[in-house]
């Protein structure tokens, strides 16, 4: 692989043990030299693309975090979109589940199996994408849209959608000098795992790193 001033690991992946993407170093368990990797938990989540013709849904936001529903907690409406084809002729919602919604698909349909991921398949999330389906005709039903039906449904489970972190860092990184490996992304900042949080992990890392190249001179 070469020769590095530093390794940076981005991806909570590669120190989940037995995930596909987990990593030895010096035949060691990157989790392992980094023990606060025990406290990372997944909160996985599940995505409804619903289309409708257009026309078809009265809809007061373009996007929209929902308080009001048990089954999602954002609502976007894709048609608006920056720079989406105005030829596609149809209403293009997508609805993040709620983590409470998700835990109780999962618990009817796990993602793991013997170890291993179950895949998407259509036996696997045709049962899914009916439940969310209904929850999301609910929720339009209370915005006033009754008796609209999607003229195309998928579903998508996101496994390692976001993170909570009990051992979190309030520098939002972790830093082996020794070693000269680090840790960065969404999963070290708490409950807050969100994009933003990613970022500026990753710029307390280059900031950490930077200046122990810069001691290093």
């Amino acid at each position: 692989m070469g020769h590095f001033d530093f390794v940076v690991f981005s991806d909570s992946m590669t120190f989940r043990k037995g995930s596909p993407g987990h990593v030895l170093v010096d035949d060691e368990e990157l989790g392992l030299i980094f023990p606060v990797a025990d406290g990372v938990k997944v909160k996985p989540v599940f995505s409804l693309m619903a289309a409708f013709s257009s026309g078809a849904v009265e809809s007061p936001f373009d996007a929209a975090a929902i308080l009001s529903s048990d089954a999602f907690q954002w609502v976007s409406l894709e048609n608006k979109k920056p720079n989406y084809s105005s030829s596609v002729d149809c209403q293009c919602f997508v609805a993040i589940s709620t983590f409470d919604f998700a835990e109780k698909l999962l618990k009817e349909h796990p993602q793991q199996r013997n170890f291993k991921f179950v895949e998407q398949t259509s036996q696997y999330l045709d049962p899914i994408q009916e439940a969310l389906g209904t929850e999301f005709k609910a929720l339009l039903s209370s915005m006033g849209n009754s008796d609209v039906d999607p003229i195309y449904l998928k579903a998508q489970r996101w496994g390692g959608a976001f993170y909570s972190n009990a051992d979190s860092s309030k520098d939002l990184c972790f830093v082996d000098r020794e070693r000269r490996l680090a840790l960065c992304g969404d999963y070290c900042g708490g409950s807050n795992s969100n994009a933003e949080t990613a970022m500026l992990s990753g710029l307390c890392a280059g900031e950490e790193l930077a200046s122990l190249l810069h001691e290093e001179e």
